[in-house]
């Protein structure tokens, strides 16, 4: 799949303007400018259960600078990549089978050799008991899908200028 953009149906005019900036964003991108990291240095997971999203999410990092990056379809990927990879920041869904995000966050928090690395979920739970769930077990920031280059951008330099 090609997209650049994800517009949801029935769309808003909001929806249809952040799709827009979205393309304009991948045909005029901007690198991801950091003060503690090279971006193209940086090691990235990504994690969701969707092919689509896993391509979408990777191309949008790759637009900016981010070439470092290793893909799993569900928490127990992620935790071989996890054993074998340091990783400078991670992107994962919270519904996937086998384990979602939230138990994966708390594995990571809990049991892995990675503790402190910052943790993304990017999701269309709209569920906030489910979702402060996912906050108590450690995630670092949560991104609604479907989102621009532009606040992706910004949540990574949040999380990675700490």
């Amino acid at each position: 799949a090609g997209s650049v953009a994800i517009l949801p149906k029935p769309f808003r005019h909001s929806d249809l303007v952040n799709a827009l900036e979205a393309t304009l964003a991948f045909v005029d991108p901007d690198e991801l400018d950091l003060d503690d990291y090279e971006v193209d240095e940086l090691q990235v997971l990504i994690v969701d259960d969707s092919d689509f999203s896993l391509k979408h999410l990777g191309r949008i990092l790759e637009n900016i600078g981010v070439h470092k990056i290793i893909m799993a379809h569900d928490g127990n990927e992620a935790l071989e990549q996890i054993e074998a990879h340091e990783f400078d920041l991670i992107f994962t869904d919270f519904n996937m089978p086998n384990m979602d995000g939230e138990q994966l966050t708390q594995h990571i928090r809990t049991h892995s050799s990675q503790p402190y690395v910052p943790i993304l979920m990017v999701t269309s739970e709209q569920s906030e008991t489910r979702l402060s769930g996912v906050k108590r077990a450690g995630v670092n920031a949560i991104c609604d899908k479907p989102f621009t280059p532009d606040h992706m951008k910004s949540l990574m330099k949040n999380l990675l200028s700490h």
